[in-house]
């Protein structure tokens, strides 16, 4: 079998987002594509983000100054930012959803 879709990624990435306590996801509109955006409560974004490079992930942190007409509107300051690829295997995904949902350190 051969890799994963980016689709088949991020659904799996969602539906392991949503099962994490505390972890909301940010994406809109009824077709996804394979950026997730989240956020953790009581963990702000720059400290998640440096959290998860610390751990390997590569992720960004997106800020309203650059999504002015979607995150203003929804009260969102920042999100963290990761982009699940199709070279991406289900267990990178799974990890990196649990390197989302551990405690901050």
């Amino acid at each position: 079998m051969g890799a994963p879709t980016a689709g088949w990624a991020t659904s799996c990435s969602e539906r392991s987002a949503h099962s994490r306590p505390g972890v909301t996801l940010h994406d809109r509109g009824a077709r996804q594509c394979a950026i997730v955006t989240f956020t953790k409560h009581g963990e702000p974004p720059d400290d998640m983000a440096a959290r998860l490079k610390r751990a390997g992930a590569n992720v960004s942190v997106s800020r309203s100054a650059y999504a002015r007409l979607d995150f203003g509107a929804r009260g969102i300051d920042a999100v963290v930012r990761a982009s699940v690829h199709y070279y991406n295997t289900l267990d990178e995904v799974e990890h990196f959803c649990r390197l989302v949902a551990s405690a901050s350190r």
